[in-house]
């Protein structure tokens, strides 16, 4: 008879008819299927795990490279805006620095003025253009238009022209001997011109200051070039050379008229040589 023990028996190792409800040739051991799953889960877990953070990384980079590249034509685009803003900026800024220095030179007196004393030298100045053709007949009598005086030129306004042939050059007198800073040359616009150019008008031209009318050469006081496409009254700083009494203006080139140049207005600006201001 096999032994029992009352342990087994408390425990229910046996049967109702007292058998045991194992044998002794089985293996008391069980294999725990439940960690198995576990870490068979957990491995697959991380591999998905693994796919999902590759994915996602490369989602990621082509959001950055989406954004970069709507970023690149914005950044170009505030550029070109940055570029424009400053471009006008600066075509303002230009555009009131002449407007302060056309009101600036406005201001200057002119020296060069018939009503205040100065005087054309006629002859130092070159003859005034005559026009080969007649305007009118009379009896068979060719009538010629009188050249217009040198003198228009000094009298402070251009509603008359002064004309002269080739390379024109003229002498003023002034009142008193003055330090020259700046001369002003006028011509009419291209905006008010019949034709709509100004062939005639001045292009290159020279200033000389004398202290002797009757020498030919004297201080050269520069060169400057007259715009067509600019203002009608146009204005020159001159160098401080001295004092003189006498001014010359030699016209060097127009702007294409092959027969004449006219000249409306030429103004000279300074202070008396005895005011030292």
């Amino acid at each position: 008879m096999s032994r029992r023990s009352s342990r087994l028996e408390s425990a229910g190792y046996y049967d109702n008819n007292r058998r045991p409800l194992i044998v002794y040739r089985e293996t008391p051991h069980r294999t725990r299927k439940g960690n198995f799953r576990a870490k068979t889960q957990i491995t697959v877990t991380d591999s998905n795990d693994n796919g999902n953070n590759s994915s996602d990384h490369t989602m990621f980079s082509w959001k950055i490279f989406g954004f970069l590249f709507l970023l690149l034509p914005l950044c170009f685009g505030c550029g070109y805006l940055v570029s424009s803003w400053s471009s006008n900026d600066s075509k303002h800024l230009r555009e009131l620095q002449d407007q302060l220095l056309k009101l600036k030179t406005n201001n200057l007196p002119n020296l060069a003025l018939e009503t205040k004393g100065a005087r054309i030298v006629h002859d130092r100045t070159s003859e005034p253009y005559q026009t080969p053709e007649p305007v009118m007949g009379f009896i068979g009598i060719p009538i010629y238009r009188r050249p217009v005086s040198p003198t228009v030129v000094i009298q402070g306004h251009s509603s008359y022209s002064r004309t002269v042939l080739g390379l024109g050059y003229l002498v003023i007198s002034l009142p008193h001997p003055f330090t020259i800073s700046h001369v002003t040359l006028s011509h009419i616009s291209k905006d008010v011109s019949p034709t709509g150019s100004i062939s005639s008008a001045p292009k290159e031209f020279s200033v000389y200051g004398l202290h002797d009318v009757d020498k030919e050469t004297g201080v050269y006081l520069g060169s400057f070039l007259y715009d067509q496409d600019g203002d009608s009254v146009q204005t020159f700083k001159v160098p401080d050379y001295g004092v003189f009494k006498f001014v010359k203006l030699i016209v060097k080139s127009n702007w294409g008229n092959r027969d004449y140049t006219c000249l409306y207005d030429f103004r000279i600006h300074g202070h008396l040589a005895d005011c030292g201001h």
